[in-house]
């Protein structure tokens, strides 16, 4: 009877460490197969944010599906998501890419500043 209770306790922890729902994130969450812009924004610093909007709205008129699925990150609800990102200043705007950052443009910078490089890796095949 002991073998028998001792059998039914190591099932009963062997079913309960195989239930683990935690999954571990080692890329991030969108289409690998398809240039994501991912735009960090924080409403509260809007004012640091102006050309990034002008930049938005000079690439969706050569980029419109891709400003289209752009996700928007709030950096002070996604800590998930900035650990993959490391990015220490906002606002920015990052293109992935095959599970990659393959350009980031953050801080203060110029409409040109923004939409140069973004464009460039948006216009590669």
């Amino acid at each position: 009877m002991k073998g028998f209770s001792t059998f039914i306790l190591i099932m009963l922890l062997l079913t309960i460490v195989s239930c683990d729902r935690s999954q571990t994130n080692h890329g991030f969450p969108f289409d690998k197969n398809v240039k994501q812009l991912i735009f960090l924004s924080d409403e509260s610093e809007y004012q640091y944010e102006a050309a990034y909007y002008d930049a938005l709205i000079e690439l969706k008129k050569t980029y419109p599906e891709t400003v289209k699925n752009m996700k928007t990150i709030n950096p002070n609800h996604s800590e998930e998501y900035l650990d993959l990102l490391t990015i220490k200043e906002n606002p920015a705007i990052i293109v992935v890419y095959n599970n990659e950052i393959v350009v980031t443009v953050n801080g203060v910078e110029s409409v040109e500043e923004i939409v140069q490089p973004i464009a460039k890796v948006l216009e590669e095949k």
